[in-house]
């Protein structure tokens, strides 16, 4: 494996393939729009309706099922802030700059600017923002944001590293084998993208029941 790095040509190429390290998942939707997104549905419209019939003849004690959408409404709005609070913190976290060797010198770019099959320097504080593999050296990383376990792990000459997880001692270059929405970390900040937008409440469906 040859550690001279890609060619501007090489880099260019890849470009153009496509095979570059952005396309990470957005996460930045307001609050407001979260708040909006979950109050203004089809069946809060409905019983909101249904409300104010039921107010109109003073038929107070049918009421009892606004408790109920409420508190689904506020659990529906409370679970997706704190999920998209998650995922802006995973995005916040990778590294603006990585040190890359490209027509056979050393330069700093744009993380984003990186191409599949770039050669990277990691060193200890460094975050890891695209699978990659070491070519050369040894370090000790920590996966505690993409497991949730502590441990440091070592790894050496052909071991496989996760995009996310932070070098903690040691230095190595590596090979960037996966980048942008391919790499791991894209595609675990996608899916809890997808759970945050999941299947509605116990307590909606037991209500969509009631109403076929």
């Amino acid at each position: 494996m040859s550690l001279k790095g890609l060619t501007s040509l090489e880099v260019e190429e890849r470009i153009r393939q496509g095979k570059i390290n952005k396309n990470l998942a957005e996460t930045d939707r307001p609050v407001w729009e979260i708040v909006k997104r979950n109050t203004f549905t089809f069946f809060n419209l409905i019983f909101a309706v249904i409300a104010v019939l039921i107010s109109l003849v003073q038929a107070w004690n049918q009421l009892i099922f606004l408790p109920i959408i409420v508190i689904n409404t506020v659990v529906g709005i409370y679970q997706e802030i704190r999920a998209k609070r998650y995922l802006d913190e995973m995005t916040l976290l990778h590294a603006p700059q990585s040190t890359v060797i490209r027509n056979r010198k050393q330069e700093k770019i744009a993380s984003d600017d990186l191409v599949e099959e770039d050669i990277i320097i990691l060193k200890t504080g460094n975050q890891i923002v695209a699978d990659a593999r070491i070519v050369e050296g040894s370090i000790f990383v920590n996966e505690s944001l993409l497991t949730g376990e502590a441990d440091e792990i070592e790894k050496n000459v052909d071991d496989k590293l996760l995009s996310g997880s932070f070098v903690v001692s040691g230095e190595a270059r590596v090979i960037l084998e996966k980048v942008g929405k391919d790499s791991y970390i894209s595609k675990l900040t996608e899916q809890a993208k997808l759970v945050s937008h999941g299947e509605d409440s116990e307590m909606l469906r037991a209500l969509n029941k009631l109403l076929k």
